[in-house]
């Protein structure tokens, strides 16, 4: 994303976003953090339901109602 902050700061401008730069929303080493990981960050749930936590969310519904609350926020573009 190197080189990309003057974009990111030309779309907040013109979209009236609450962050207008890019580092402001973005926390860089949480993001190189898990992307240096060097292993999948896929997990088994068969404890967690063995003991007794057996509620399940859809995951892509989740993920779409978290962009659009960003959205109604302010933080990403309409």
């Amino acid at each position: 994303m190197a080189g990309l902050g003057g974009v990111w700061q030309r779309i907040g401008e013109r979209e009236g976003l609450r962050e207008k730069t890019l580092d402001d929303f973005v926390r860089w080493p949480f993001v190189q953090g898990w992307m240096d990981t060097g292993y999948d960050m896929v997990q088994s749930t068969i404890k967690i339901r063995l003991a007794g936590f057996g509620d399940a969310i859809d995951s892509h519904q989740s993920v779409l109602d978290h962009l659009f609350g960003l959205r109604e926020a302010g933080y990403i573009p309409q």
